[in-house]
């Protein structure tokens, strides 16, 4: 079994797979409550031989806007919602066809319990409606959930 933080978990085709690491940045060094948080899983199953995980970013302007923070591309009526914004990045060298594929949230809700201000833990609980990008930068509109949580102790 590869390092696990024991930090949280994510829910990806049906399955359940522990955190293998989540750290933050930053997102804008001159606000102190941006965050760039990166995420990554094992997702491999049983029956499958080489590597397959989960990579993600997941960026919020200021989690003290929270504590929901909502991306909506396709909105019944209305302009788009992108209150935060994410990029998932799958690998999977057991897929014969296409060994990295990634996806952008079209819908989404992101929860932040920010941590104080003094430092502490924070922690997020996200859901994900995904579509997939292609090469040339296009999404391919075949939805895929995503959803999971994670804490981090966030540093004064």
């Amino acid at each position: 079994m590869p390092y696990a933080c024991n930090c949280g978990t994510l829910k990806w085709q049906g399955a359940t797979a522990q955190l293998m690491d989540v750290n933050y940045i930053l997102a804008d060094s001159t606000v102190s409550t941006s965050r760039r948080y990166y995420v990554t899983a094992n997702v491999k199953d049983a029956t499958e031989t080489g590597v397959h995980s989960l990579s993600a970013w997941i960026e919020v302007p200021d989690v003290s806007m929270g504590p929901n923070f909502e991306v909506d591309l396709e909105p019944d009526s209305g302009e788009p919602v992108t209150e935060f914004s994410a990029w998932i990045d799958e690998l999977n060298v057991n897929d014969p066809i296409d060994s990295l594929r990634s996806f952008i949230p079209v819908n989404g809700v992101l929860q932040i319990g920010p941590a104080p201000a003094t430092g502490g833990t924070e922690r997020v609980n996200f859901i994900f409606t995904m579509n997939e990008v292609d090469e040339d930068g296009d999404l391919i509109d075949i939805p895929v959930v995503l959803n999971g949580s994670f804490s981090l102790r966030i540093e004064d």
